[in-house]
C-alpha cells in the first residue's frame, strides 16, 4: 500500500518481523553501552574527543593520500615518465 506516492504499509512474514525487532535492538544496544562508558563525560568534553578524533581520522587520510602520491610519482620516475626525482 502506498501513501502519496511512497511505502506506507509492508506485509512480512512474522519470522522476518522477528528478526528486524531483533537487529533493531542489538543496535541499538551500542548506544547503550557507549552511554554506560561515558557517564561522567561532560558534553564538551564528548565534543572534544570527537573533534580530535576527526581531525587524527582526516590527517591520516590525507597521509595515506600523499603516500600514494608519493608512489605514483616514483613509479612514473621508474618507468621513465617523469623527468625530475621525485
Amino acid at each position: 500500500m502506498k501513501k502519496r506516492g511512497r511505502p506506507f504499509v509492508v506485509v512480512i512474514s512474522p519470522e522476518d518481523y522477528e528478526r528486524l525487532l531483533k537487529d533493531r535492538g542489538e543496535g541499538l544496544a551500542v548506544f547503550d553501552e557507549i552511554r554506560e562508558r561515558n557517564v561522567d563525560v561532560t558534553p564538551e568534553e564528548a565534543e572534544g574527543d570527537a573533534a580530535r578524533e576527526v581531525a587524527a581520522l582526516r590527517q591520516e587520510k590525507r597521509e595515506r593520500a600523499q603516500g600514494r602520491l608519493r608512489h605514483q610519482r616514483h613509479r612514473l620516475w621508474l618507468d621513465g615518465q617523469l623527468g625530475v626525482t621525485p
